[in-house]
């Protein structure tokens, strides 16, 4: 709803002009929750998952381990620009989301784990080159896109959004226009910056 699926898509669409422009090969990356949903929940929806409170919080946990391995490999290249859907921030503030509903005893169970995983996410994002955030603008979110009881979902979407805002101080964030084609000369722009004091 937010139309980061469908900027990635359009992107792709003109990879050549991308990597024209950056002067190294793109790799886009795919949404690092969905593939350990698929790889490690093979009959569960991410819907089933946040039903359970110890399930969410784990998959969060799992998230982390996945971006871990993923990322410290990334880091090390120099010449690819990676683009990615979601990334360790989006980690950091759904694990947040996820521990703080839970019930007190599983807070207890898992608070070794959350303050390791919290901080591997926040160095993780710290070396993220830059953030384009979408915003939901006058779209119309449905409380079911996330798992979440209806009757919570826009107190969980306002605490989200505080989140966010906090935790991008200090980092390059770059807000996306509501038009897609505004978007895209938003995207080229940036990335046009980046490459050019990356050299």
């Amino acid at each position: 709803r937010l139309g980061k699926t469908s900027l990635i898509e359009n992107l792709k669409k003109h990879q050549e002009y991308l990597e024209s422009l950056v002067q190294m090969p793109v790799v886009f990356g795919n949404e690092s929750v969905r593939e350990v949903v698929s790889s490690q929940y093979k009959l569960k929806s991410l819907q089933d998952i946040f039903k359970d409170q110890e399930e969410s919080l784990k998959l969060q946990f799992k998230v982390a381990e996945y971006n871990k391995s993923l990322y410290s490999s990334i880091i090390k290249d120099n010449h690819c620009l990676y683009i990615f859907d979601r990334g360790p921030l989006d980690n950091l503030i759904y694990t947040l989301l996820c521990f703080n509903n839970c019930s007190s005893d599983l807070m207890l169970k898992y608070a070794n784990d959350f303050s390791n995983y919290c901080a591997l996410n926040q160095w993780l994002s710290e070396n993220i080159d830059l953030i384009l955030l979408t915003k939901p603008d006058d779209a119309v979110l449905s409380p079911e896109d996330d798992g979440f009881r209806p009757d919570l979902f826009s107190l969980l979407r306002c605490v989200e959004t505080e989140l966010f805002k906090l935790v991008f101080r200090g980092l390059k964030v770059v807000d996306l226009p509501s038009d897609h084609n505004d978007r895209l000369v938003c995207f080229f722009s940036e990335v046009t910056k980046l490459a050019k004091n990356n050299k």
